[in-house]
């Protein structure tokens, strides 16, 4: 916004058509007020809206895009509008954290003498009710089950307690590293999809917990939890988060994407002032781009990064045969190599024969392979008694973003 109103973002979330929408609040004057900015997919500014109609002087420091509303937290409550900043209710709550389930119920951590976790409905008001820890992170899956999680206490363990999707405890985490001396406000929670949870910027560590509760790894972050730390789960079940690396000159954004065991395949590193700070805040992705919300010294800047993972950069060249056979039952096995950073969608490999007949039709029986993985497919063969594949040609068809066909070959 040019620089007006001394505002400082803090969350942003992009809906379906890529407008952006940034949730922070306007310093320029006492008290404080709350700040909600959409921009257009083009970067245009469309439109801000400052206060509601429950709470003003505060800052919102959380966003979340659920069932075409946005929902936005600020420690005093909780405001919902639609994708045209037109207010829908408010819930007037001081609270610690904050998440939305997947039938657009509002959770709140809270500190009261009865109860610690708060359930609303959709119209906003108390579903459930119950207490364990004193969160300050909220994380809500896919199944509508309760993760609450505390780290803002000095030299205490991270915490980590799951609740069901009716609010009934199950389980909490042991062995968690200490927090620093003075807590930690920028670690984050996030669900893989996959029945599982990841921690990070917990000591500068990633922790993945399957849904029982128990620690599959642990993986060091390389320094990225300097300052803030923020981070999403991409469409793989790879890992991104952007966060600030203390370099020779000041402080640096630097963003960087994991495997799914832990192992870093991307980063880049920006640095805007020679010699200063630039701290990373926040994080969002789409299939065009990383885009990763930045505070300088005196501004706030949002930048844009190609996605390496959108399926659109799929390069065949690194898509190879390793091995073919025909197993016991007559059916022929295609093992194939994707050594692309990205997946392939809903992909099949059907076999040519040297005469340029089809003898094997692809069949599609798995959504995606995964980038940098090894994957048989399985199909029918109308010559059983084929065993050296050396001379025949493979074609593999990735079914969607991009719809291609091409020759693959055996593996070098």
């Amino acid at each position: 916004n040019n620089g007006n109103n001394n505002v400082r973002a803090f969350d942003m979330c992009i809906d379906a058509s890529n407008n952006i929408y940034i949730a922070g609040g306007k310093f320029d004057t006492l008290p404080n007020s709350v700040m909600l900015f959409k921009v257009s997919a083009a970067g245009n500014f469309v439109w801000e809206k400052f206060g509601n109609s429950a709470f003003n002087t505060d800052w919102y420091n959380k966003i979340t895009f659920r069932n075409n509303l946005f929902y936005v937290r600020g420690t005093a409550g909780v405001a919902v509008y639609d994708q045209n900043g037109n207010e829908q209710y408010v819930i007037s709550q001081y609270n610690t954290a904050f998440d939305v389930d997947f039938s657009g119920r509002i959770v709140l951590a809270v500190y009261t003498s009865s109860y610690c976790l708060i359930r609303y409905t959709n119209s906003g008001s108390i579903d459930i009710t119950d207490s364990t820890i004193q969160a300050d992170k909220i994380l809500i899956d896919y199944n509508n089950e309760i993760y609450l999680s505390s780290g803002q206490m000095g030299m205490q363990p991270y915490q980590l307690v799951k609740h069901d999707s009716n609010g009934q405890y199950q389980w909490s985490v042991s062995g968690l590293p200490m927090t620093p001396p003075f807590g930690d406000f920028s670690y984050g929670l996030m669900d893989t999809g996959q029945n599982e949870i990841v921690l990070f910027g917990v000591n500068d560590t990633i922790i993945k917990i399957n849904n029982s509760g128990q620690i599959i790894w642990k993986k060091n972050m390389g320094g990225l939890d300097d300052y803030i730390v923020s981070g999403k789960i991409l469409g793989n079940g790879f890992i991104l988060l952007t966060g600030t690396l203390n370099g020779f000159a000041g402080s640096d954004v630097n963003t960087k994407i994991y495997n799914t065991n832990g192992v870093e395949v991307w980063g880049q590193l920006y640095s805007g002032l020679f010699s200063g700070n630039e701290f990373a805040v926040d994080v969002d992705v789409d299939n065009n781009g990383i885009y990763v919300i930045s505070q300088l010294d005196d501004s706030t800047n949002v930048m844009k990064y190609l996605n390496p993972a959108s399926a659109s950069n799929v390069d065949f060249s690194l898509v190879c045969v390793d091995s073919a056979w025909i197993d016991t039952t007559g059916m022929v096995q295609i093992n194939v190599f994707n050594g692309n950073f990205v997946h392939m969608n809903y992909p099949t490999v059907s076999i040519v024969s040297p005469l340029g007949d089809t003898i094997s039709t692809g069949i599609i029986n798995l959504f995606a392979q995964l980038g940098n993985t090894y994957q048989i497919y399985q199909n029918t063969i109308n010559d059983t008694t084929i065993t050296d594949f050396s001379n025949y040609t493979f074609i593999m068809h990735n079914a969607f973003n991009p719809d291609t066909m091409v020759q693959i070959t055996f593996c070098i």
